[in-house]
């Protein structure tokens, strides 16, 4: 038990969430063997349940459920990004066409990055946080300075949606909204933005080897070679919405993502942006400050940039080798159109 308090700490747990995993632990016999009865294998079991427990915390206590209208002032407004499904064009029409302040990667450019209490950074034409959700330690600093309950941002963008819960609580909720792309055009996406940009940190959430060997291999790969090696992420989707980076997913994996998304997800995807945006203006109120015309030109502007068209017809073997490797995104996605 002696990471409890760890687990703790990382994900906010509330003192009811932490009696129930107790409780559970009871039932499960594991206190009751004493603490020369238990052997490695039980305590890294305790651990991973103990993590399993807390995920669920997490995401049920501390994101609302959509189904909820959206309370200004009190939730915030919570970006899932997907790697290529379009993050780029939600942070640039939420900048340009709403002048929303946002908490992304920009908040890490500005002088104040280090600072030990939140301020506005104004850099390429938009309002930002000095802080960097997109990875964990920028998460970590969001905690301590108290971004989630500040009033301070409308928007946090961010890959790690776990990670990024314990910027809430049950009074300050997240709100989660996110653009869904096909799996396998989206794979595509990825592999030529990766032979086509060095820098390592659009990447945080992409893949936790070592980011050189990791970087360097795909640069001398095909994209049929890339989608048969180990380095292809398969089902990331499911992986980074149920935290089970490591697990060999079931459909019980997926069961449990279709409800998360159900009851926690606003979807919107990038084959349908344009409805997808009126979609996510219209459940958070935002408001252009625009007159509507050249609020339909700022929204077309970026309707227009959608992402890298799949260049092959579907049921060829790069696209059928894609399909089966991320066959729980497939699903999610189905679920989701």
């Amino acid at each position: 038990m002696k990471h409890f308090h760890c687990y703790v700490f990382i994900a906010s747990c509330t003192l009811s969430s932490i009696s129930i995993i107790l409780r559970k632990l009871y039932v499960s016999n594991w206190f009751m063997k004493g603490t020369h009865g238990v052997n490695h294998a039980d305590e890294r079991s305790v651990h991973r349940f103990l993590a399993t427990q807390v995920v669920a915390s997490v995401l049920e206590e501390n994101f609302g459920d959509v189904s909820e209208p959206f309370a200004k002032g009190r939730d915030t407004a919570f970006f899932w990004i997907i790697p290529k499904a379009d993050a780029d064009i939600m942070n640039g029409f939420l900048q340009k066409c709403l002048h929303l302040t946002q908490a992304t990667r920009v908040g890490s450019l500005g002088p104040s990055a280090q600072d030990e209490k939140l301020e506005l950074v104004y850099r390429e034409g938009g309002k930002y946080v000095n802080i960097d959700p997109t990875n964990v330690e920028g998460i970590q600093r969001g905690v301590q300075l108290g971004l989630g309950r500040s009033g301070i941002v409308d928007v946090i963008h961010s890959s790690f949606l776990h990670e990024a819960g314990s910027l809430f609580n049950r009074n300050n909720p997240g709100k989660i909204f996110t653009l869904f792309h096909h799996p396998v055009p989206r794979a595509f996406s990825i592999f030529c933005f990766i032979k086509h940009n060095t820098n390592r940190a659009y990447f945080p959430a992409f893949n936790s080897s070592g980011y050189d060997a990791f970087f360097g291999n795909i640069d001398r790969m095909t994209f049929e070679q890339y989608s048969k090696s180990n380095l292809f992420p398969e089902n990331w989707m499911t992986r980074f919405l149920l935290g089970e980076k490591d697990a060999i997913l079931t459909q019980r994996h997926v069961s449990d993502a279709k409800e998360i998304m159900r009851k926690k997800f606003l979807i919107g995807l990038t084959n349908r942006v344009d409805e997808s945006l009126d979609r996510f203006v219209s459940y958070f109120g935002w408001e252009s400050t625009q007159s509507a015309v050249e609020y339909i030109e700022c929204k077309k502007e970026f309707i227009t940039h959608v992402s890298t068209k799949w260049p092959a017809v579907e049921d060829s073997n790069i696209w059928n080798i894609i399909m089966e490797k991320n066959e729980k995104d497939i699903q999610l996605y189905a679920y989701a159109t």
